[in-house]
């Protein structure tokens, strides 16, 4: 009995200009085939289009190639082509791509640890309107990381981020893959504890148990995305006898709570009046 497999007529369609090289066709199918849209999962099918788009220079395909690389999707993990090819993408202006290879240089990921070059990309995929770059610019004129602390543009930065974010996660496409994918890479380079709370915590979690081992779920009471979250981190710390500064114990949001844009629009008003 052979295994069950389906192609929508879109796939269809892209397939009949993918063989002629059309680069955004066959970008398009490495998708469907990696996230399962339109066609059966395939990781084999999903490299090969995405290296025959990325092999014309097309900073899409290039910027979802090093994604493979990086999570070793269709492929071995491999940090320097993933560093290989989302670099020339950024360097094409691509914003997804400028704000991936921020955090390389932000985590020491593929690269030697530089918040100034870290600093650099994620200024450019701000100034093209990315909220979770824009987010970034905020947390490093907050600590003094690669540029002089300077509270009040770290605040402008909060604001222009909370201002962008439309919580619909539009920037990487909506589909499941990329927003799973997302969060795991928010999550996988922390080495410490990692406590999971706030809205759709349950949901989040079966997801990224697995790939994130170091994740905790609170009881179901302290689960809220509010400080009760940040005292329980606190509080099994302390247990273990790990002290840890109020910097430290600082909530990194995959996007801005609701919570934090009501409180940087009121500062806008504030400042407004």
């Amino acid at each position: 009995m052979g295994l069950f497999s389906f192609e929508s007529k879109q796939v269809k369609e892209w397939k009949k200009l993918a063989k002629s090289g059309d680069m955004e066709a066959q970008y398009h199918l490495a998708r469907a085939y990696a996230n399962g849209k339109g066609a059966s999962i395939n990781m084999k099918r999903a490299v090969d289009y995405c290296v025959q788009s990325a092999e014309q220079e097309y900073a899409p395909a290039q910027a979802l190639l090093a994604h493979f690389y990086g999570y070793g999707k269709g492929v071995d993990k491999n940090y320097e082509e993933m560093i290989h090819w989302g670099e020339k993408a950024a360097l094409q202006g691509y914003a997804q791509a400028q704000y991936n290879v921020g955090r390389c240089y932000e985590q020491g990921k593929g690269k030697e640890k530089d918040f100034e070059k870290a600093m650099h990309w994620y200024m450019l995929a701000a100034q093209q309107g990315r909220p979770d770059a824009a987010y970034k610019l905020g947390q490093f004129y907050e600590h003094g990381l690669g540029v002089e602390e300077d509270i009040e543009k770290a605040e402008e930065w909060y604001k222009k981020a909370a201002e962008e974010d439309t919580g619909d996660d539009a920037e990487i496409g909506n589909t499941n893959i990329d927003i799973e994918e997302k969060m795991k890479k928010d999550l996988e380079t922390y080495e410490k504890t990692i406590f999971l709370v706030g809205d759709g915590t349950k949901l989040c979690y079966n997801t990224l148990s697995e790939a994130v081992p170091r994740l905790v779920l609170p009881p179901a009471h302290l689960i809220m995305q509010r400080a009760s979250g940040v005292a329980l981190a606190a509080e099994k710390m302390a247990e273990r006898g790990l002290l840890q500064s109020p910097g430290e114990l600082e909530p990194n949001y995959l996007r801005l709570s609701q919570a934090e844009r009501e409180r940087l629009e009121k500062l806008k008003q504030s400042k407004g009046d």
